[in-house]
C-alpha cells in the first residue's frame, strides 16, 4: 500500500514538472485526467496572457427576448494583464414586471428590484468600467452582450464593440467538444466512425454509443435542476423514457 502511495506521488509531481514544459495540447502523451484530476485544476487557476483587462459578463434578465426583456443583475469579472481580477455585481430595477418563470430560475423577484437603481442609473459607470476591456462570456455572443449593448441604446450610450476582441466561451466549448454522432461514437465506443451520414451506419452508431451509455451511467447518481437525486440510467425502455421525455404535440414544453 505504501509503495502505490509513493509511486502515485512521484507520478504526480512528474506530471506537474511536465505541465511546467509541456502545456497539454503539446504534451508528448495523453494524461489520464480521471486518475489526476488535479492536473484540470491546475488549468482553471492558469493565468491568461492579456494585453488589456478582460470583462466576463453575466446577465439576469426577465427573459430572453433581447429587444423587448430587460437586465435585472450585471456581474463583471475584470481581469487584468497582472492577473488580478476585480468583481462588480449590480441589481437593478427592470422597470417592468419580472415574470414568475423568470424569477424562479435565478431568485430575483418584482420585491427585490423596487428599490434599486434603473439601468439608466448606472449606465454611464459601467461603460467606463469595460471601455478599456475585451469582452468575454458564456453564450455572451448570442445573448448578454446584445442585451447590454441594446440597453445601452436606450439610453443614448454608443458602447462600440469595434476594437476590442469578444470571447464567447461557448462557441470555444462547442468547436472543442462536438455534440455529433460522430463525437458521441468516439466518445462512448472508442472507435472514429465510418462513414458517417450513411443511414445504416448512423443508426447502427447510436445503437452501440447507447449501450455503452448504459453501461457508463448505469448506477451513477444524476442530480436534477432542484437538486433531486436518482439513478436513472437503467437498462429498461420504459426508465430510458421517463428520463428523455419529449412532447411532440407542444414542443415548448421540452
Amino acid at each position: 500500500m505504501i509503495n502505490l502511495v509513493y509511486f502515485y506521488v512521484v507520478i504526480t509531481v512528474a506530471l506537474v514538472v511536465l505541465l511546467e514544459h509541456f502545456p497539454i495540447p503539446h504534451s508528448p502523451f495523453p494524461i489520464p485526467y480521471s486518475l489526476f484530476p488535479f492536473i484540470q485544476t491546475y488549468y482553471c487557476h492558469m493565468k491568461l496572457n492579456l494585453k488589456r483587462p478582460i470583462a466576463f459578463i453575466d446577465l439576469e434578465t426577465t427573459g430572453i427576448d433581447i429587444v423587448r426583456d430587460r437586465i435585472i443583475q450585471i456581474a463583471v469579472l475584470k481581469v487584468f494583464p497582472d492577473g488580478n481580477e476585480e468583481m462588480k455585481t449590480w441589481i437593478i430595477n427592470p422597470t417592468i414586471p419580472i415574470p414568475i418563470a423568470s424569477s424562479e430560475i435565478h431568485g430575483i423577484y418584482d420585491k427585490d428590484v423596487k428599490d434599486k437603481p434603473t439601468f439608466a442609473n448606472i449606465a454611464n459607470s459601467l461603460a467606463d468600467y469595460i471601455n478599456d476591456s475585451d469582452l468575454a462570456g458564456y453564450n455572451s455572443n448570442r445573448f448578454d452582450i446584445p442585451l447590454l449593448i441594446a440597453e445601452f441604446l436606450r439610453v443614448n450610450i454608443d458602447f462600440k464593440l469595434e476594437d476590442r476582441n469578444i470571447i464567447d466561451v461557448q462557441t470555444i466549448f462547442h468547436k472543442m467538444e462536438p455534440r455529433s454522432l460522430r463525437a458521441a461514437y468516439k466518445y462512448y465506443c472508442g472507435e472514429d466512425l465510418i462513414g458517417a451520414h450513411d443511414a445504416e451506419n448512423d443508426i447502427r452508431a447510436t445503437y452501440e454509443v447507447l449501450k455503452s451509455q448504459l453501461e457508463r451511467y448505469e448506477n451513477v447518481e444524476y442530480e436534477d435542476k432542484d437538486g433531486n437525486k436518482s439513478y436513472p440510467i437503467k437498462n429498461d425502455i420504459d426508465e430510458l423514457q421517463e428520463f428523455t421525455p419529449f412532447d411532440f404535440l407542444d414542443p415548448t414544453k421540452n
